[in-house]
């Protein structure tokens, strides 16, 4: 897993100040740590996700990082306390040893409905497909066979492989550079990831079927 803050530090002893840059920050705002903007240190020192204060603050031990989207958003901190500069980098280490312990992800009970719903809404549209199967009058190959071939088809594509029925999408808000899943599956939009490789093959067995399991007698 990548760190989930990646600085770059220098302390320049002829001007007896420290730089801390941001190259890389995964998390922000209240995703920052445990559904909070900040993380305390061992020593007492704190990172804070925040997108007010301004550029370069330091404020009671604490270092402002990024708290938006903006990559500009409290990029590079300056400081005169060499103390608080060694202080702070090692909070940095242990902030991105915290977030690299595998955590228990789990949905809230309104997440859960949510997909409990969406997912009622695709067997409300599957019930219908049989419906609408069941009311073909066809008794002949032909007609039954066709009928089928439907069947088949739409089925396939009530298989729930949408955002809205997906766990981790939901947890992570859509957001793949936080998402879990993709440590053993692959990023779902980038190459042939698992999500990719199934939706393919979904795809690929509807035109099979649609062109080759009815050819007729």
């Amino acid at each position: 897993m990548n760190k989930a803050l990646v600085v770059q530090s220098e302390w320049c002893e002829l001007f007896g100040q420290g730089a801390i840059k941001i190259i890389s920050q995964l998390f922000r705002g209240n995703k920052f740590y445990n559904g909070s903007n900040v993380f305390e240190g061992s020593n007492g020192t704190c990172l804070q996700s925040e997108c007010t204060p301004a550029f370069g603050v330091v404020k009671q031990n604490t270092l402002f990082v990024r708290g938006s989207d903006t990559n500009a958003d409290h990029n590079i901190f300056t400081t005169r306390s060499h103390e608080f500069f060694d202080k702070i980098l090692h909070t940095v280490g242990e902030y991105n040893e915290a977030m690299d312990k595998p955590k228990v992800v789990m949905l809230t009970q309104e997440q859960k409905d949510g997909i409990v719903s969406y997912s009622k809404g695709i067997a409300t549209r599957a019930a219908s497909i049989f419906a609408t199967f069941a009311d073909n009058k066809s008794t002949n190959m032909d007609g039954a066979m066709k009928a089928k071939v439907q069947l088949m088809t739409s089925l396939l594509g009530c298989i729930p492989m949408g955002i809205e029925t997906c766990p981790f999408c939901v947890v992570n808000d859509n957001n793949c550079d936080v998402c879990e899943y993709k440590n053993n599956h692959g990023n779902c939009l980038h190459g042939i990831s698992v999500y990719n490789t199934t939706s393919a093959m979904i795809g690929n067995l509807r035109d099979y079927i649609r062109t080759n399991y009815w050819k007729g007698i």
